[in-house]
């Protein structure tokens, strides 16, 4: 399956999501206070090449308290 995936600091926060019509909302709230690397993978399957490989990430906030 061809999608897209979230890390924060190297551990996965959200697994692979495919082809959607709507935008999907995530939230983490166990965050502690520091530097941390996001990190965001496009995974590609190479058996099915269909579609349009490719995937749309709309950052509306990213909130530090």
């Amino acid at each position: 399956m061809d999608g897209l995936e979230f890390y924060l600091d190297g551990q996965m926060k959200m697994p692979i999501v495919s082809y959607t019509n709507t935008y999907t909302t995530r939230k983490f709230e166990d965050i502690e206070k520091g530097f941390h690397k996001a990190e965001w993978r496009y995974v590609k399957n190479e058996i099915m090449a269909k579609g349009k490989d490719r995937a749309q990430i709309n950052v509306r906030s990213i909130v530090c308290i």
